[in-house]
């Protein structure tokens, strides 16, 4: 199969915006993650968000060494959200 044919039987990809391109006037949402597992999934949730055109941008975090430090993070105003482990949900309601 030709280069021309698999362009004529596959569709093309969506664009991707730059980061840039975002709303300079919606501030991002901050998510606290722990590990650079919750970093990459963040940063492709974040990608696909802007793709979609959802705004506010998501900004991914490392910087604290626990799910409870994130917690307190957004208690204290650091990070706008977390993403926790089921159980540790109790702690939450803290």
């Amino acid at each position: 199969m030709s280069q021309t044919d698999r362009k004529l039987i596959l569709p093309t990809g969506r664009k991707i915006p730059a980061e840039s391109s975002q709303d300079s006037c919606s501030p991002k949402i901050k998510l606290c993650t722990v590990s650079q597992n919750e970093q990459e999934k963040c940063r492709k949730l974040a990608t696909a968000a802007r793709t979609h055109g959802i705004v506010p941008g998501l900004e991914c975090t490392v910087s604290v060494a626990n799910h409870t430090e994130c917690l307190k993070a957004v208690n204290s105003s650091g990070f706008d959200i977390a993403v926790i482990p089921t159980n540790e949900g109790f702690i939450a309601r803290k």
